[in-house]
């Protein structure tokens, strides 16, 4: 499998399992995947404005933009049709 079909297929599983304020071990923990590489796809959805981190002491939370619940509700139909 690419590297870019890991990607995508990594960052679905983490919009899949963002809440409205998380912190990216959880969503790591949620999508089982490894803190670098949510950390990395994290980072990209944030240049891409699908989410926003707010620091908060040592750890930061995520908030989802607009433009994230969007795609996450285009992810969840998708995941539905295709069982």
């Amino acid at each position: 499998m690419g590297a870019r079909k890991v990607f995508f297929r990594d960052s679905v599983k983490i919009l899949l399992n963002l809440n409205e304020e998380d912190y990216i071990l959880a969503i790591s923990k949620k999508a089982n995947l490894t803190y670098s590489h949510t950390t990395i796809i994290i980072q990209k959805m944030e240049r891409h404005g699908i989410v926003k981190s707010i620091k908060e002491g040592r750890i930061r939370k995520l908030q989802i933009t607009p433009k994230g619940e969007k795609l996450i509700g285009y992810a969840k139909s998708m995941w539905e049709i295709l069982g």
